[in-house]
């Protein structure tokens, strides 16, 4: 059955859990950065990186299928929330690693680029920012839906705690 939890244990495990989130975010936030830019530096072409971007997120769609299937799957429709979690963390736990290590290890490598070293600098990347409005449009519509569903990802736990939780 359900029942209501005492707001107790929520709190003293929402600090926790708020530091692996944080945790998590950053390190999140870093794999993704160097995920969506590894198109731009595995090829040139504009066409081939079209291609490449369309591949990954298409694997990124199946994939999000593939965990979120994953308890229905293994466990049927009718199983505690805390065994579905348990799958998609271990379905997570081994496909992260067998899917990035063959792309490391099997992919070529290319030289470094004059244009990768000559990155821009925080200065001349902010003074950007300040001349630009369409820019700092498309930043502020970037920070509000990247915040959006990063509340509700990161809050989704924290209303199942002190609503719900199975004997």
């Amino acid at each position: 059955g359900v029942r209501l939890v005492g707001s107790e244990m929520c709190i003293r495990d929402s600090a926790y859990l708020a530091s692996l989130l944080f945790v998590f975010y950053v390190a999140w936030t870093l794999l993704t950065i160097a995920h969506a830019s590894w198109p731009a530096d595995l090829s040139d072409d504009g066409a081939d990186r079209a291609r490449l971007i369309a591949w990954r997120e298409w694997a990124g769609v199946i994939g999000m299928v593939a965990v979120l299937a994953a308890p229905i799957l293994v466990l049927g429709p009718k199983a505690p929330i805390e065994d579905q979690l348990r799958v998609m963390g271990g379905v997570l736990l081994v496909a992260t690693p067998l899917t990035i290590l063959p792309l490391l290890l099997l992919l070529p490598g290319r030289s470094a680029t004059p244009t990768a070293l000559n990155r821009p600098k925080f200065d001349s990347a902010w003074r950007l920012v300040r001349q630009s409005p369409a820019l700092r449009r498309l930043l502020l519509a970037d920070l509000m839906s990247g915040g959006g569903y990063a509340a509700n990802s990161a809050t989704s736990y924290f209303v199942i705690c002190l609503l719900y939780t199975s004997d």
